[in-house]
């Protein structure tokens, strides 16, 4: 579980947490993201990337390029872990621990599905290519999150939902006239 206080892992079998913290070598306590990849928790703070072995429950190293970092959300796409900070998007190379910038323009999350890599920052939706351009998708008035679903992606603008079909570029927006009960969507 990330905190703003660090991390809690839970071992079940022993009905027992543990707390991790800046002390035992996290970059910094406030935890935005947490992937886990080949027995290890890749682990977002708002000050670096922290690396923890899950088989001996200690950090490994940080990752110098983007300590003291904002790193907004990360995740995994064959053996790349690509980054959204404040500083623009970024990918590790887990193999040969190679960090390169991808572009300086920030997002505010990342997330993977069937292949598509997809960005947004405040109001409009990008995609990743494999040569590592980027394509705008469609604007919203506000992003406050979004999901991906096969070829669809779900998109919360706060007072209602789209989602967008990637095969037609078919667009269906949902609020409260179409049954959503209350004026504010927290998450999809």
């Amino acid at each position: 579980v990330g905190t703003s206080m660090g991390l809690l892992i839970y071992f079940i079998n022993l009905d027992k947490w543990e707390h991790i913290d800046r002390s035992d070598g996290l970059s910094h306590n406030n935890i935005n993201d947490i992937v886990y990849y080949n027995d290890v928790l890749y682990i977002a703070t708002s000050q670096g990337l922290t690396r923890l072995s899950k088989i001996i429950n200690k950090t490994i190293n940080s990752i110098d390029l983007l300590r003291n970092k904002n790193i907004y959300d990360i995740c995994f796409v064959d053996g790349l872990l690509y980054m959204v900070t404040d500083i623009g998007l970024f990918y590790l190379d887990i193999e040969s621990e190679n960090v390169r910038q991808i572009t300086n323009r920030k997002f505010k999350n990342i997330e993977e599905n069937d292949g598509r890599i997809i960005l947004s920052n405040k109001n409009t939706l990008f995609m990743l290519n494999s040569d590592f351009s980027i394509d705008m998708i469609n604007k919203y008035d506000k992003i406050e999150s979004f999901d991906l679903c096969a070829n669809y992606v779900w998109v919360n603008s706060l007072n209602e939902a789209s989602i967008y079909n990637f095969d037609s570029n078919f667009e269906l927006t949902y609020n409260t006239s179409d049954g959503i009960v209350g004026d504010l969507i927290d998450d999809l």
